[in-house]
C-alpha cells in the first residue's frame, strides 16, 4: 500500500474485533477513517465514516438501501460472510469539523482508486457507485436509476381526478376532516402558545407590511381571491352559530357608551380624539374594546367617529 502521509495509515488491512476496542486504550472515542468491506465473492466496498463503529451496525442491520450493491451483497451472502475491515485511521487531535470531512474525502477517492472498487472502472467486483468524496462521478446504472425516477411515469386521468377528490377543501378550512379529528387536533393545540408570542415584529417587518401592494402583486392574486370567492359562494352559517357569535362578542367587548367614556378617560388626554390618530395608536386599546368600533357598533349605537370621540363624552365631562 501506498504511503500517502495522512496521519495513522495501517500497513496492513485489519480485520477489527469491535467487542473488543471498548477497552483499547485511546479508543474510548469513535473511531474516524476509511473501511473496506469484502463479499465471499470478492467484491469489495471502500466507505468513510466519523465514527465506524455505528457505520458498521447499519451494515449489520441492512440499513444501507441507498447503496444498491452492498445492500444486495450483505442481503445474498449475510453481514458475517462478509470481511470488514478498517485500512485507515485519523487521529483527529486539534482537527476541526470541516479538516476531518475534508480529509475523509481524499483518503476515500485515494483507497477507492487503489482497490479498483468503482464500479464504473470495474462492474464485476466494484462496489462503489461512485469515485467516493463528494460523489461528483456517478456509476453508469446510478445514473440510470435518477434517469428513471426522475422520468417516473404520467398519472391516468382517473388518478388526477381521484386525487382532486381526496385533497378538495383541505387546503382551505379543512372540510374534509370529521368532527372527531377536528376535535383532535383542537385539543392538541390547547395551552400551546403561539410560535410568535412575545415576540416583536422588527421596525422592518412592520414596514413591509405597511408598504402599498404593486399592481404585480394584485394581478398575481386576483385569480386566487376569485377562488376563494367561488369556493365559499353559496355558504351560510346557521342561526345557531351567528346567534353564538354575536353573544361571544357582545360578552367580549364593552357597550357603545362604556367604550366612549373608555374614550374620554383614556384617549382624549393623549391628544388622540379622531380615527386617523386612532389608527396609529390601537396598541392603547384594551382587549375589551374593539379595534375597529365603526364596524362592530355599526348596528349597537354608532353614528360616526365625531360623536365617538366628543358628544357623550362632552356631555360626560360636564358632569364629572
Amino acid at each position: 500500500m501506498k504511503n500517502i502521509n495522512l496521519h495513522t495509515e495501517l500497513e496492513i488491512p485489519t480485520v477489527v474485533d469491535f467487542s473488543t476496542l471498548k477497552y483499547i486504550k485511546n479508543r474510548k472515542k469513535p473511531i474516524v477513517g476509511i473501511y473496506k468491506i469484502t463479499s465471499p465473492s470478492g467484491s469489495i466496498y471502500i466507505g468513510q465514516a466519523v465514527d465506524i463503529r455505528c457505520r458498521r451496525l447499519r451494515y449489520e442491520s441492512l440499513n444501507c438501501k441507498g447503496q444498491d450493491r452492498i445492500y444486495n451483497s450483505l442481503k445474498k451472502h449475510t453481514f458475517n460472510n462478509h470481511t470488514f475491515e478498517i485500512i485507515h485511521i485519523i487521529e483527529i487531535g486539534e482537527l476541526t469539523k470541516s479538516e476531518i470531512i475534508k480529509e475523509l474525502n481524499k483518503l476515500e477517492i485515494y483507497y477507492i482508486k487503489e482497490f479498483n472498487s468503482f464500479a464504473g472502472d470495474n462492474d464485476e467486483f466494484g462496489m462503489n457507485l461512485t469515485r467516493g468524496g463528494e460523489g461528483t462521478e456517478k456509476s453508469p446504472e446510478t445514473i440510470e436509476k435518477i434517469r428513471k425516477s426522475a422520468t417516473g411515469k404520467k398519472q391516468s386521468p382517473e388518478t388526477i381526478k381521484k386525487r382532486m377528490g381526496v385533497n378538495h377543501g383541505r387546503w382551505f378550512l379543512n372540510k374534509n376532516h370529521t368532527k372527531d379529528a377536528i376535535k383532535r387536533m383542537s385539543e392538541s393545540k390547547k395551552g400551546k402558545p403561539a410560535w410568535n408570542k412575545g415576540k416583536p415584529m422588527s421596525e422592518e417587518q412592520i414596514q413591509k407590511m405597511r408598504k402599498p401592494k404593486s399592481e404585480e402583486f394584485k394581478i398575481k392574486m386576483k385569480p386566487l381571491i376569485e377562488k376563494l370567492r367561488l369556493f365559499n359562494l353559496g355558504t351560510k352559517h346557521s342561526q345557531e352559530r351567528i346567534n353564538k357569535v354575536k353573544y361571544t362578542c357582545r360578552k367580549k367587548f364593552m357597550s357603545y357608551e362604556e367604550s366612549k367614556e373608555w374614550v374620554l378617560i383614556n384617549l382624549i388626554p393623549l391628544g388622540i380624539n379622531n380615527s386617523v390618530r386612532l389608527e396609529k395608536n390601537k396598541h392603547l386599546l384594551p382587549s375589551n374594546v374593539p379595534r375597529y368600533p365603526r364596524n362592530f357598533y355599526k348596528n349597537h349605537g354608532w353614528i360616526n367617529w365625531k360623536d365617538w370621540f366628543s358628544k357623550i363624552n362632552n356631555n360626560l365631562l360636564k358632569v364629572a
